[in-house]
């Protein structure tokens, strides 16, 4: 995973060169913090989301962060609603893998505001709750994003 995300920028900046302000496909970055039992812990990640149609688009979020001394690596499947510009309301579905124990079920809600830096670039700051095996943690951070 952590070779990934310097490829996957390089691929980003790469895209750049051109604007689509019709984009229906969205790549992005994310860095931010997990709140889970009283402790922080930095979370990043890849992001993937489609435009389906114009107020839903469905994603996915491939997220690694790492505590006490196990690495935590996250797929959750995503559909959001845009009930008005700029802002995405989400849920979505996935499995949490730490390492030396079995994968657990993720359900995520989650809050976004898209700010168009360009057509084609944005930055989102974010806020996500997650359940998980019983549990709650909590997600906040800013995804970086292109849009094409």
């Amino acid at each position: 995973m952590k070779r990934v995300i310097p490829i996957f920028f390089v691929v980003m900046v790469s895209f750049c060169a051109s604007s689509n302000s019709n984009a229906s496909n969205t790549l992005g970055t994310f860095l931010g913090q997990t709140r889970h039992s009283g402790e922080n812990r930095t979370t990043y990640g890849l992001e993937y989301e489609r435009l389906v149609a114009s107020n839903f688009s469905v994603g996915v979020a491939i997220e690694q962060s790492r505590e006490g001394g196990h690495d935590i690596n996250s797929l959750i499947g995503n559909v959001f609603y845009s009930p008005a510009t700029h802002w995405r309301l989400g849920i979505g579905y996935g499995k949490e893998d730490v390492s030396g124990k079995d994968a657990e079920d993720i359900i995520r809600f989650s809050l976004a505001y898209e700010i168009h830096v360009t057509n084609s670039i944005s930055l989102a700051p974010s806020i996500a709750k997650d359940r998980i095996d019983g549990e709650s943690q909590t997600l906040a951070g800013i995804s970086l994003s292109y849009h094409f």
